[in-house]
């Protein structure tokens, strides 16, 4: 697993390139839109093509599985649920001793679970 920072679609090819030959493999099992921050981060990243060089990974081979994290932010993570159905996973903090973030399971309590309606059309994302 490896993730990308990236805020375009160039430095995402970049940091996946730069993956694969640290790793020294051709192919990433997962590949993940590492700490999406705000609706407004998500929908760059869309427009700028993040979401489309990452598509594009998963399907010329370069990775089997294609991912978003996020550390605070549960609207975020909605939003990119609500523009793609495109991901295979996401990670979320989920930590009752962390007072420090805006909390998942108290903003969204069945989206945490994987009940309706933060449920997306493609059955294999969270």
């Amino acid at each position: 697993m490896t993730k990308t920072l990236a805020r375009d679609s160039s430095a995402a090819r970049r940091d996946l390139e730069e993956s694969l030959r640290g790793l020294k493999t051709d192919h990433l099992d997962l590949w993940q839109m590492h700490s999406v921050v705000s609706p407004g981060d998500v929908e760059k990243r869309q427009r700028n093509g993040v979401m489309k060089a990452m598509e594009e990974a998963k399907r010329s081979g370069k990775a089997r599985y294609i991912g978003f994290t996020g550390h605070r932010t549960p609207s975020a993570h909605r939003r990119v649920l609500e523009v793609t159905d495109q991901f295979d996973t996401c990670q979320m903090p989920i930590n009752a001793a962390d007072p420090s973030y805006e909390s998942f399971v108290k903003k969204y309590p069945s989206d945490a679970r994987g009940e309706e309606p933060w449920r997306s059309r493609n059955e294999n994302s969270c």
